[in-house]
């Protein structure tokens, strides 16, 4: 009896070479799919609420949004000035998105937790010894500016939609198109040293 075309080795040979190179085609485009997503995911700007709040230490370059910004000392919990000269006595919160209420209570938050010896919530949270707020008191002050943004009817910050899609989704691709270039290559030598 004659072997027909599609049982011969050459032909099953022939399909297996179609099958390696078909999943590893789309292996390639899983990960690029991933790549690019993660790419989008970590070049694109979170969103930021105009009520927040930045430490820093006396002499330090003023950053891109200091003007939009609530600048704090990181030492004492005083507002600081961006720029040469301050005449005025509130630096730059007139700038601010925050009213003179706002700054007046975040302030005097910040200067009581820079006061304030309390060793125990100093301990641990990565407070060097020349600054006077530990992030833990940082938090607190950064936590009270984003209420006063709550109560100015700005929500909180989450990431975007596009955000969570590209950085979820571009992890999967690209570790299903890794795991499926790995398994292809691994069935094909087999299939090779047979």
């Amino acid at each position: 009896m004659t072997d027909t075309p599609a049982t011969t080795p050459d032909a099953a040979t022939k399909r297996s070479a179609a099958v390696v190179l078909g999943g590893c085609c789309l292996g390639v485009l899983l990960v690029l799919i991933g790549s690019i997503g993660l790419v989008v995911h970590f070049a694109t700007e979170k969103p930021q609420s105009p009520y927040r709040v930045t430490f820093a230490k006396a002499g330090d370059k003023c950053g891109s949004g200091a003007k939009s910004l609530l600048i704090l000392d990181q030492t004492s919990g005083d507002v600081l000035t961006c720029g040469l000269i301050s005449f005025s006595d509130g630096g730059d919160a007139s700038r601010s998105v925050f009213s003179a209420a706002e700054v007046q209570k975040i302030t005097d938050l910040s200067k009581s937790l820079a006061g304030s010896d309390d060793s125990d919530s100093d301990a641990g949270n990565g407070s060097t010894a020349d600054t006077a707020l530990s992030n833990a008191d940082q938090q607190k002050v950064e936590h009270l500016a984003e209420d006063i943004g709550r109560r100015h009817g700005r929500p909180p910050t989450s990431p975007s939609t596009l955000d969570r899609v590209t950085g979820v989704g571009g992890v999967w691709f690209l570790a299903f198109g890794l795991a499926l270039l790995l398994a292809q290559g691994l069935w094909g030598q087999r299939r090779l040293n047979r």
